[in-house]
């Protein structure tokens, strides 16, 4: 498989495991192409702040965002995956080369469907990013969320919400193509008034929230998915029409995607939200 290929099955890259500070040029990379990690980033400043609780970072996968932590004087990190793989490698990371300074780092492999981390009652930060469309439901997931968190706990969610698109070239690629999302059996997505009411069921109240990926974005998206669809296929000749490709999207998605965060977004694809866990679930 080459690079797009394993990251479409949420593998750890072989060059990666060979030299694995190279992970952080693999973020930088992301960061740079995926608008939604600049809003995820921020958020995860603001709440980090000073924090000085338990941390849980919900499908931390590659450890993207624990990265970020690294100056955090938290009491403990838990970060949380189904890929065994990853964690085995962000747990390694973490004692060869000290992943974060002032806190304990624990990784468990589980499936949010399942019941996980049952010991747990005092995580007072959750992070939940680009995780729920692959869960068989939603509402478990928040379930588990209130009976491991304790009162007053955040939970910073990030998920689609919708799949408008804008380029034929693109919804006819989706569907034909192997991407990410047909690889990691993405089962559903939901509006945010759909997740704000199933939080709120199981004691979260919504503080605060804002759209992502607007026109602008999801044209910006769509044109580099197109690039990686095509570096993912196995045909050699759309591999090569992919490599050729990526001198035009590269630039145009940064672009529009900087853009797209600078101008008021009604009807993204994306959103952004910051929960608070009420003692008590609201009737």
């Amino acid at each position: 498989m080459n690079l797009i290929q394993q990251a479409f099955a949420h593998a750890v890259p072989k060059h990666i495991q060979r030299f694995p500070q190279g992970l952080r040029v693999l973020h930088a990379f992301q960061s740079l192409l995926y608008s939604r990690n600049a809003t995820i980033s921020r958020a995860v400043k603001r709440a980090t702040h000073n924090f000085r609780g338990v941390l849980l970072d919900l499908g931390s996968g590659d450890g993207h965002f624990l990265f970020q932590l690294k100056n955090v004087r938290a009491h403990r990190v838990i970060a949380l995956d189904r890929n065994a793989d990853w964690m085995r490698f962000m747990e390694d990371y973490q004692a060869r080369h000290g992943l974060l300074r002032h806190a304990e780092v624990e990784f468990h492999c589980a499936d949010l469907d399942g019941d996980f981390l049952s010991h747990q009652t005092d995580v007072s930060l959750i992070f939940c990013f680009s995780v729920l469309p692959y869960v068989s439901d939603p509402g478990h997931v928040f379930a588990r969320l209130a009976k491991i968190a304790r009162p007053g706990a955040q939970l910073l969610l990030y998920t689609p919400v919708d799949f408008q698109t804008v380029l034929p070239l693109y919804r006819w690629m989706f569907k034909g193509f192997q991407h990410y999302e047909s690889m990691q059996m993405r089962r559903a997505l939901h509006s945010s008034d759909e997740l704000t009411a199933i939080a709120k069921k199981h004691g979260f109240v919504l503080a605060s929230s804002q759209k992502t990926y607007g026109f602008l974005g999801k044209i910006g998206h769509e044109c580099w998915s197109i690039s990686t669809m095509l570096l993912g296929a196995d045909n050699p000749l759309w591999q090569a029409l992919g490599a050729v490709s990526i001198p035009l999207t590269m630039p145009m998605t940064v672009l529009l995607g900087f853009l797209d965060r600078r101008l008021p977004i009604q009807h993204g694809n994306g959103w952004m939200a910051q929960f608070v866990l009420l003692a008590e679930p609201e009737s």
